[in-house]
């Protein structure tokens, strides 16, 4: 929650509070997706008052688009405190981690591919350098275990022989190094990996936390599957494994809350999951149906396949 400034007289105030204006209708000269993007800001406020903060970023995450088409009518029509507030929530979780502050370089590897160095994305003027990040990714792959050169050779230069090969490598680690800097990437006894003093790494921190953590945390760790897309055999068998880990997590925590009658909680929870990837509800059924637990199917089905939350059938 670092960074954030949660003004109780506000947040936990009536939502209407929170805007700026006295006239319902008023909302008339407000575009009506302009409208739908207002009321997930509300309910990502409301959830950073019930100190949900991941939970209110993720929400927020899904209407970035929208919010910055819209951003003049929304921002007339809401209290400055929630929008400082809504200002705070929006700026990506991640960047807030004291572990990520604290390291020049942060790879962000789980739902998409980024570099950031000092908090600003690694951009390049023309095309991205291919070999390189290729590089970069094989070492992320590897979860922080030292990956040996030979194998690194095998994986991008499968065809070239010997001194040439070598070559390849020697180029392709001086362009990394010139990226992100020389000292975040070590070449130790025949090996590769990335200095961790220098460089915070999503994967190798959610491998580190997920079975500790609550939800809010794991579903901030895990934002997709590892490097979407990439169909390279070192990334398939990570990127499977993280997926699996994540829905067996994921289950277990439905399991454990399936006693409690905040069925609004566990609602949410699975549509938080679904806003990752759909595909991971398909999933997490399966593995409920392992366990036996039906009733978190039954109520998954009515979430995702249905249409229908406990919030939205009290409306």
């Amino acid at each position: 929650m670092a960074g954030i400034n949660l003004d109780s007289g506000v947040v936990n105030s009536s939502p209407l509070g929170w805007l700026a204006f006295q006239q319902v209708g008023e909302f008339a000269q407000i575009p009506e997706p302009a409208i739908r993007c207002l009321v997930n800001a509300l309910r990502g406020v409301a959830l950073a008052g019930q100190g949900e903060v991941m939970r209110a970023r993720q929400v927020l995450s899904r209407i970035k688009d929208d919010w910055w088409r819209y951003e003049p009518e929304i921002l007339a029509v809401l209290n400055p405190r929630i929008i400082q507030l809504l200002s705070d929530l929006m700026t990506p979780a991640d960047a807030c981690s004291d572990h990520q502050v604290s390291r020049p370089v942060v790879i962000l590897s789980l739902g998409r591919f980024e570099v950031r160095l000092h908090g600003s994305p690694l951009s390049f003027a023309r095309k991205s350098p291919r070999v390189p990040l290729s590089l970069l990714k094989i070492i992320v792959a590897h979860g922080g275990q030292p990956v040996p050169l030979g194998q690194v050779i095998d994986f991008l230069w499968p065809n070239l022989d010997g001194d040439a090969a070598h070559r390849a490598l020697t180029t392709a680690l001086y362009r990394l190094r010139a990226l992100i800097g020389r000292e975040a990437v070590l070449q130790q006894d025949g090996c590769l990996s990335l200095n961790p003093r220098l460089c915070w790494v999503d994967l190798w921190e959610f491998n580190r936390q997920a079975e500790g953590v609550g939800m809010d945390k794991l579903l901030g760790l895990y934002r997709g599957e590892f490097l979407p897309g990439s169909m390279e055999p070192w990334s398939l068998g990570v990127a499977v494994a993280c997926q699996q880990r994540f829905i067996r997590i994921c289950a277990h925590h439905l399991s454990d809350m399936a006693s409690s009658i905040d069925h609004i909680r566990i609602e949410s929870l699975i549509e938080e999951i679904a806003a990752i990837d759909q595909r991971l509800v398909i999933l997490l059924r399966q593995r409920l149906m392992d366990m036996g637990r039906w009733e978190l199917i039954l109520r998954l089905d009515q979430v995702v396949f249905e249409g229908g939350s406990a919030a939205c059938r009290k409306q």
